[in-house]
């Protein structure tokens, strides 16, 4: 763990940062406030835990270089859980922890993907411990959830597991009976927030390109059912709905 911090450190040293990791830190220093953050980012195609944790980073200083710092810190934690209760070889962790993604993507690149790292290797982390207490699953499905369509799916998945264990009625009955508490904690905190999309959203097409119109109903139709957070054009711009010789889908 030592090691992949110290490489990490001379990874950032020599990294120019990338227009996608200085943005959420440009918004995050130029919000006053949370409710500003929230406002200025409905638009964005990621969700707001990034944002906020930068939020908060950028109350004490306004060095971009402490994104880098914050993020260098949660990817070593991501690692030293892996480390710490993988059931994988010392020779298996290694290769992972300096394999391209875990390294370079996930931990030299400051972007919120490394929320999603961290906290899918907490949940294995504490499945173990479940039958004591479904909070703090519950709240690391709630943080996964929060940081981009591909934790958002990452949870649901996870929510899905610990709930087929509870389909035999037996088992249900059992943990209803001993962790009544715990099981509708961990339920409510699971529960997505997830943000309404900006009344103004919407795509513009051609006419002709049917099938791109096709896909936006579907997506329209899922963002009905399961929020707005599932459609994939969250992040478009809000074009004007009087546009000449275009179609508003």
């Amino acid at each position: 763990m030592l090691a992949f911090f110290v490489l990490g450190v001379v990874g950032l040293r020599h990294h120019e940062m990338w227009r996608d990791e200085l943005y959420p830190w440009l918004v995050a220093r130029d919000s006053p406030s949370i409710r500003d953050l929230f406002h200025i980012t409905q638009y964005d195609s990621h969700f707001r835990l990034w944002h906020l944790a930068l939020w908060l980073v950028t109350r004490f200083t306004h060095n971009c270089e402490a994104m880098q710092w914050l993020h260098l810190v949660l990817a070593t934690l991501g690692v030293w859980l892996l480390v710490r209760f993988s059931p994988f070889t010392r020779w298996q962790k290694a290769l992972f922890c300096f394999g391209y993604f875990p390294f370079y993507e996930y931990c030299v690149i400051s972007r919120c993907y490394v929320l999603i790292v961290l906290l899918a290797f907490l949940f294995c982390a504490l499945f173990t411990a479940r039958r004591r207490s479904y909070v703090a699953l519950g709240a690391v499905l709630f943080l996964l959830s929060n940081v981009n369509i591909f934790g958002t799916i990452m949870a649901v998945g996870l929510g899905a597991a610990l709930a087929v264990e509870c389909l035999p009625i037996r088992k249900f009955k059992a943990l209803w009976k001993t962790s009544r508490f715990d099981v509708l904690a961990g339920a409510c905190l699971f529960a997505p927030r997830l943000s309404k999309s900006p009344s103004d959203r919407t795509i513009l097409q051609s006419r002709r390109d049917g099938s791109t119109r096709s896909q936006a109903r579907v997506s329209r139709r899922l963002g009905s059912i399961f929020g707005a957070r599932m459609s994939p054009f969250r992040g478009s711009s809000p074009f004007s709905r009087t546009s000449r010789g275009a179609t508003i889908i």
